[in-house]
């Protein structure tokens, strides 16, 4: 009976040590993190006094060393590509997942202190050797048992998943840096033959190439408001690219909230609406002088406009502005259609509206609101909303007096940015 109850103990003990190896190997999925973090656990779950991680050099076909536990010399049998140790390790380890090697002993009291006997656990990809990871006793302590083994296969099945997913992770990065690269550039060149396209037709419906007549000025002005719109959507992916790069920095400057909703309704006035719908702005006496991105706050508040202009086709969309725990609290309110309390999780995440059939009506891509909130945690803020279906809703932003050292390290744009705190709505 003792010897099953010892075996029991020894198989809870290998489940423990892997579980605690597993939980800590996926907190460190970037690489050079990876390394280091490996050679702590593999020393510590192994009970070693040493320990190194090789990787396979795809050029010289060797293992060279990444990280590393304990002196360089303690390594040097190991690491050496030429030594009858090293070849003897990777050649059994083609077959193997864990081998046992001895160093041999030079005499001396510094070879005392030196590792003499390593356990090397092969690092897989596929079926194909990829890394190697060796950990070292010191001369006197006691060898390895057969409970270490164990331990070492799950270190080594577990660390080449992580291996893996530190691959596949790197190179989901490379994709995305590509992608954001090329959705910035494509942006920025349609951006330069749009803004022509608006400059000219702003000089013929001001009558800059002669008198135009009253369905002539009808139908330009339908073009315009088309082009301002894509116009829109082309700034949105630009924005979203900057985003996702985190090259969007803040640049603090005062802001007067009154000369701000001047502005905003010089903004607004171009937006889609139906004559049915009255728009209000009121800012109290005493609201503070924001120092943040007067910029990034106009964007947060249009886009917001924006979206309840879309969702209210009859009613009153209001725009106001109070004092609120050492900042000012924006409120954008509707009497519009209303978010189901379903959709509140997601309308703040890119690319999302209230479906397909609401896509259609309303048009966008669903960039406005996730752009309003990444913009407002930029500035410091956060951002909200409560609604009702078919009795509107209300998105309350509150900004900072004044935006934290932390944001304004991040340098400036042409204004485009936002936060998010409690419920959402729709794109």
């Amino acid at each position: 009976m003792n010897g099953v109850a010892a075996a029991i103990d020894g198989s809870a003990h290998v489940s423990a040590t892997l579980a605690h190896v597993g939980q800590e190997l996926m907190r460190a999925l970037a690489k050079p993190t990876l390394f280091e973090r490996l050679c702590g656990i593999a020393t510590e779950a192994l009970a070693g006094d040493a320990s190194c991680v090789l990787l396979r050099d795809g050029r010289s076909r060797s293992f060279l060393p990444v990280a590393r536990k304990g002196a360089a010399h303690d390594f040097a049998h190991l690491v050496d590509p030429a030594h009858p140790v090293a070849l003897d390790v990777t050649r059994r380890l083609r077959t193997t997942n864990v081998v046992e090697a001895s160093i041999p002993d030079t005499g001396g009291r510094r070879s005392a202190r030196r590792p003499s006997r390593w356990l090397c656990i092969a690092l897989r990809r596929g079926t194909r050797l990829a890394g190697i990871v060796v950990v070292g006793r010191l001369t006197g302590v006691p060898a390895f048992c057969a409970d270490d083994v164990a331990i070492a296969e799950g270190i080594g099945r577990l660390g080449s998943m992580s291996l893996e997913n530190a691959r596949l992770m790197s190179e989901i990065e490379r994709v995305n840096h590509i992608k954001s690269d090329f959705v910035a550039t494509m942006s920025h060149e349609l951006r330069t033959p749009l803004n022509i396209i608006l400059g000219y037709l702003s000089l013929l419906l001001e009558g800059d190439f002669g008198p135009l007549t009253e369905e002539q000025t009808s139908a330009l002005s339908h073009v315009d408001r088309s082009a301002h719109t894509l116009l829109e959507l082309v700034q949105d992916t630009l924005d979203l690219s900057r985003l996702e790069r985190d090259a969007l920095p803040v640049e603090r400057r005062e802001v007067v909230v009154r000369d701000l909703f001047t502005a905003l309704e010089r903004d607004t006035e171009r937006l889609p609406r139906t004559d049915a719908v009255a728009v209000h702005w009121r800012a109290t006496e005493d609201v503070p002088v924001l120092l943040s991105d007067p910029g990034k706050l106009r964007l947060v508040l249009k886009s917001l406009i924006s979206n309840a202009l879309k969702f209210t086709p009859s009613g009153v969309v209001s725009i106001s502005a109070r004092p609120c725990a050492d900042g000012v609290e924006f409120s954008v309110a509707d009497t519009g259609t209303g978010v189901p309390r379903s959709q509140f999780a997601h309308i703040f995440e890119p690319f999302t509206q209230l479906g397909q059939a609401s896509t259609r009506a309303h048009g966008g891509v669903g960039l406005g609101l996730y752009i309003a909130r990444r913009l407002t945690e930029l500035l410091g803020g956060t951002i909200a909303v409560s609604s009702r279906v078919g009795s509107g809703s209300t998105f309350q932003v509150w900004i900072p007096a004044v935006a934290s050292a932390a944001c304004c390290d991040r340098t400036s744009f042409d204004g485009r940015e936002a936060g998010h705190h409690g419920e959402d709505r729709r794109g």
